[in-house]
């Protein structure tokens, strides 16, 4: 009693904060530390044998009268109770323990039996059985001494939700896969309000006691391997902004001088990636996706998209690898994929069968993993172009709709999306178009906020370069000092990452300028099409980029400077893209795939296929007839190109080597 006794202390003297929320929620929260520390020889017991005292803990707390039913939910766990998932052990079993993690599959709400309620045919005696395994027991044996054919009268249900909890990323060495657990809540911690969290890709920190049950093969035969799962006692959702690297005082103000020095920009830059050689503009708008841009509510109660996504391609063995992996391990939480092997579903989420209980489950797949932070895929071009639409509607709008198998859901996925990709035949052929050499959809293309082309092209002094920086990091000579240590580099990207500047009226004017001067460019060509070279799509770009400039200056707002910087990688990404040179004008349509010029021949082609149609049987034009018709204004080559397109898209349908419209 001398234990239960120093409780009660504890409890008299902290009475108003542990019951604070007692009467709306039926909880009572116990801060553990402070447990620890006012009442040490209950705390051992506690630790030692955490089911039978929290039932001593309740006893305790009913007897007071405060409240006539209670659950006690522990928060404010030491550090040396906290574990990672990898480390838990069989030693841990029946321990409290306290761990964090990602959920990675949300079981449905169902109803399991606690306690059975049995007659006895014979005297009549009630029995009470609680019910612990998966399988309904019945008494062994009555006072009576009657032993089977007890009457079922009622079962006491509780609700419970089996989650799946996987470790963090960052919790993880190199090359590991991250381990899971095996998590239940009980009770009223499945209530609506609470269980709505619960969602792939959801922080979480999980307090609970470590059990196992009996795991079954070949019917019913047990195996000599037990199944380890957590009771949760507590769930405490993380914010993400919260699960940050701890920044110190000094470390903040060195971060603010960086900021305000004239070469911060570069220092960043070099930063990214520093064992590779050149590629500073790359660099520099990967620095900026790292830190994103302002998320901001529209007027119809809308939120502005802040993520921002990049798209790098290039020859074979120009390091695009090597960046992404520098990248995906900047942030928390962040995750690095093949597109070889990888598919939509794996990327997004998936509707799987539970191992638990054969019910079709939600699970996320890296993209809800990595929500708040980056997705790095390397070799996208190997992905197919249906399972690159399911990322659609997260680079879009930072969701992911679920309609599979009566699972209806909508999971945040506002995570930034870099993407490597090599070209369609290996290596970039000089003259032709750029885009048309790279094997992603355009619809899909036209979704990043920047896109880089590296080409493998000798030059000499670039080579030497090259090579010495080769060298330098095979070797023990002395590196670049004019960069951050990886460490400071996180903190740096972190803290700038808190920072929400405001658009100054300059800066506005200054990016309004830049695309109403850009809209004026527009050209009416002699068909009738419009070459239009910039949109509202990339207007938010802009913003975006001048937004993730000013946070990674540390500034309050948002200037002319950064509006600049924004506009310059716009304008590389268009010179690259989208400048037309047969009509001598930029045009943002190349980027979606077909430019005004493509659309005039498209036209042309259709036409042509309508008004041969009636002169052959079904409607099939023969490809040669339509070449002879064009031949005037298109070559062979070219109407072979837009008619393989149009079939493509649908437009015409094909029957061997004739076609007519659909």
């Amino acid at each position: 009693m001398t234990h239960e006794k120093e409780f009660l202390d504890y409890i008299e003297l902290n009475k108003k904060e542990v019951f604070k929320n007692t009467l709306e929620t039926k909880n009572v929260y116990i801060d553990l530390e402070d447990l620890i520390q006012q009442a040490p020889n209950f705390s051992e017991e506690l630790l030692k044998n955490p089911e039978e005292e929290i039932l001593t803990i309740k006893k305790l707390i009913l007897e007071l009268n405060i409240v006539n039913h209670v659950n006690i939910r522990f928060y404010n766990v030491p550090d040396y109770l906290k574990k990672n998932i990898r480390d838990i052990r069989s030693k841990d079993l029946n321990s409290l323990i306290c761990f964090e993690g990602i959920i990675r599959q949300v079981g449905n709400v169902e109803s399991i039996i606690i306690k059975s309620k049995f007659e006895c045919p014979s005297c009549g005696s009630i029995i009470n059985l609680p019910q612990k395994d998966d399988v309904v027991h019945e008494p062994n044996k009555c006072s009576c001494g009657r032993k089977n054919g007890f009457r079922l009268l009622e079962n006491k249900l509780e609700d419970i939700q089996n989650l799946i909890i996987e470790e963090k990323h960052e919790d993880t060495d190199t090359n590991q896969q991250p381990q899971r657990i095996k998590t239940i809540l009980r009770g009223n911690l499945c209530e609506p309000k609470i269980i709505k969290k619960n969602f792939p890709g959801s922080l979480v920190k999980i307090i609970g006691i470590l059990s196992e049950k009996k795991k079954y093969i070949r019917g019913n035969n047990v195996s000599t391997i037990l199944e380890k799962y957590v009771s949760i006692n507590n769930i405490e959702y993380i914010n993400f902004d919260d699960d940050e690297i701890e920044i110190t005082e000094e470390e903040k103000e060195k971060f603010y001088n960086l900021a305000k020095s004239p070469n911060a920009l570069e220092i960043i830059t070099n930063s990214i990636a520093p064992s590779i050689y050149g590629y500073n503009n790359i660099k520099k708008a990967i620095a900026l996706q790292l830190i994103g841009g302002v998320k901001n509510k529209r007027s119809d109660g809308s939120f502005t998209r802040a993520n921002i996504h990049g798209l790098i391609v290039g020859d074979p063995g120009l390091s695009k690898s090597v960046m992404l992996k520098f990248t995906s391990s900047v942030l928390p939480r962040s995750r690095f994929v093949s597109g070889r092997g990888s598919s939509g579903v794996g990327l997004t989420a998936s509707v799987i069968k539970s191992e638990i209980s054969g019910d079709y489950v939600l699970e996320g797949g890296p993209l809800i993993m990595a929500n708040g932070s980056i997705m790095a895929i390397d070799e996208g071009e190997k992905m197919k172009a249906d399972d690159i639409t399911n990322l659609h509607e997260a680079m879009s709008i930072g969701t992911l709709t679920i309609n599979k198998a009566n699972i209806h859901s909508v999971l945040p996925a506002e995570t930034s999306i870099l993407m490597a990709a090599n070209p369609k035949h290996g290596r970039f052929k000089i003259d032709d178009n750029v885009l048309d050499q790279i094997n992603l959809p355009p619809s899909f293309v036209s979704r990043f906020d920047f896109i880089y082309v590296i080409k493998d092209k000798p030059n000499e002094d670039k080579d030497n370069l090259i090579a010495s920086k080769i060298f330098e990091e095979h070797s023990s000579e002395q590196f670049n000092q004019n960069i951050l240590e990886k460490d400071d580099l996180k903190k740096y990207i972190i803290m700038a990452r808190h920072m929400k500047p405001k658009m100054t009226e300059e800066a506005k004017n200054e990016m309004k300028n830049f695309y109403v001067e850009l809209r004026k460019q527009s050209k009416e060509m002699g068909d009738g099409s419009l070459i239009i070279p910039i949109t509202p799509r990339q207007l938010e770009a802009l913003i975006r980029l001048s937004q993730a400039h000013a946070k990674l200056k540390l500034r309050e707002n948002i200037g002319i400077d950064d509006a600049k910087q924004a506009i310059k990688v716009y304008k590389e990404y268009l010179l690259e893209f989208g400048y037309d040179e047969k009509a001598n004008a930029f045009d943002i349509d190349k980027i979606m795939g077909t430019s005004s010029s493509t659309r005039t021949k498209m036209d042309a082609v259709l036409k042509t296929v309508r008004i041969l149609e009636t002169n052959f049987e079904n409607g099939y034009v023969p490809l040669e007839d339509i070449e002879q018709t064009l031949k005037d204004s298109l070559t062979s080559d070219e109407v072979y190109s837009i008619v393989m397109r149009l079939n493509q898209s649908g437009d015409l349908i094909r029957n061997n080597r004739r076609y007519k419209r659909t």
